[in-house]
C-alpha cells in the first residue's frame, strides 16, 4: 500500500512545487496578469468556464478518436495493398526474387 502511494505523493509534490515556482516568478518579476496570470486566476477561470471547457473537451476527444481510427484503418489498408502488390508482381503470385545466401 505504501509503495502504491509513493508515486502519487511524488507527483503531488512536483505539481505543488511547479505551482509555487509559477507564483514566485509572478511576484518576483512583477509579471502583468495579461502576460502570465497567477495559478489562482487560472483555477478560477477554469471553474467559471467549466461547462464550456467540458463541451470543447468532448468535441476534441471525438475528433482525435476519429482521426486515430481513420489513420489505423488507412495504415492497415495500405499494408494489405502492399502485400497484395507483391503477390501480383509475378505471374502466379510466386516470389521469384533472388535467394540470399
Amino acid at each position: 500500500m505504501k509503495k502504491q502511494l509513493l508515486p502519487l505523493a511524488n507527483a503531488f509534490c512536483v505539481l505543488a512545487a511547479l505551482l509555487l515556482l509559477w507564483q514566485c516568478v509572478i511576484w518576483i518579476f512583477r509579471v502583468p496578469p495579461f502576460m502570465l496570470p497567477s495559478p489562482w486566476s487560472v483555477a478560477r477561470a477554469v471553474v467559471a468556464r467549466f461547462p464550456s471547457l467540458l463541451t470543447s473537451f468532448f468535441i476534441t476527444a471525438e475528433e482525435a478518436g476519429g482521426g486515430l481510427i481513420a489513420s489505423v484503418l488507412a495504415g492497415v489498408l495500405i499494408a494489405l495493398g502492399g502485400t497484395r502488390a507483391m503477390d501480383l508482381r509475378r505471374p502466379g503470385g510466386e516470389d521469384r526474387s533472388p535467394q540470399r545466401t
